[in-house]
């Protein structure tokens, strides 16, 4: 896992829990569930996380273990049933009021329901001390947060307080480094400002691409088997195609049609790769439904 060696990974928990069938009593099976459940999140099947999350947390029903609820709230949260996941992460709050994570986790909920007002209700509470080691998940939201409100400028501000911090302490590929790329890439197109959006959201496929380090416009991923939170990756992808299609539609440059024909390939192939992974048709189910206006843009 910590190799990104996904396909190895499911290979040795999927044998971890055959011998799990044939011996229920052995310890430590609500780990082997969770890290499915973190596995299947990963790769963006979010149905099939809730399930092993689920799992965790019915052996532990009698502890109040922290990290499988915040997991399974998380979990529900991106399978847009942010309702359901605000209910647990509110009980969170109460019963661990110093976890500093719970509290990062429902203001990324309520910007997900744009109620940005309470997610910085929740955010400028939060001292320098609080934040330590989640500094620029802190920022990304401050600078969501901003952006829903229109102030762009203090939007812009948060978020390159995080890639600053970042950058500074890089070692390798940092998917929120590539989060903050890509909300900065969505406040310059917003305010037309294309190529500058362009060069952002190539920064943030970089970021989300294990093996990719192209900052050419014209260069897109072409393999994805290693890649962390290939959701992330999709959104960039699909910020990018679709502003080089708007570059295209309002001068008819046919250099843009050819980067955005690229782009829409490479996320093709993304999304092929991401679906062939799927082995519950819920799940699938859910991942076409959410890729259907990508195509409907790329015809």
């Amino acid at each position: 896992y910590n190799q990104f060696a996904f396909d190895s990974c499911y290979f040795y928990l999927n044998k971890a829990e055959s011998i799990l069938k044939k011996y229920p009593k052995l310890s430590e099976n609500e780990r082997l569930y969770n890290a499915f459940g973190a596995l299947y999140f990963e790769s963006g099947n979010f149905r099939q996380s809730i399930h092993y999350f689920q799992k965790s947390i019915n052996i532990l029903k009698n502890t109040n273990d922290f990290s499988y609820r915040n997991n399974l709230a998380t979990a529900l949260q991106f399978l847009k049933k942010t309702d359901s996941s605000l209910v647990i992460f509110n009980q969170l709050a109460k019963e661990f009021p110093d976890e500093i994570v719970v509290k990062l986790n429902l203001a990324s909920a309520y910007l997900d329901q744009n109620k940005a007002n309470d997610a910085l209700h929740i955010l400028e509470k939060l001292s320098n001390n609080q934040i330590v080691g989640h500094e620029i998940t802190f920022y990304n939201l401050l600078g969501r947060a901003y952006f829903t409100k229109n102030e762009y400028g203090k939007a812009e501000i948060f978020l390159q307080k995080g890639v600053a911090l970042a950058i500074k302490s890089k070692t390798k590929k940092n998917t929120w480094l590539g989060i903050s790329y890509r909300i900065l890439g969505n406040i310059a197109e917003t305010q037309n400002r294309f190529s500058v959006a362009l060069e952002r959201y190539q920064k943030s496929i970089v970021e989300l691409n294990y093996s990719f380090n192209e900052l050419n416009l014209a260069k897109n991923p072409q393999i994805f088997t290693e890649d962390v939170h290939s959701f992330n990756l999709i959104k960039s992808l699909t910020a990018k195609a679709l502003c080089l299609k708007k570059l295209y539609e309002a001068g008819h440059n046919n250099q843009y049609f050819l980067f955005a024909e690229n782009t829409f390939l490479s996320l093709k192939k993304l999304i092929s790769t991401v679906a062939n992974s799927y082995n519950n048709e819920d799940s699938r189910l859910d991942f076409k439904a959410e890729i259907q206006p990508i195509f409907s843009e790329n015809i």
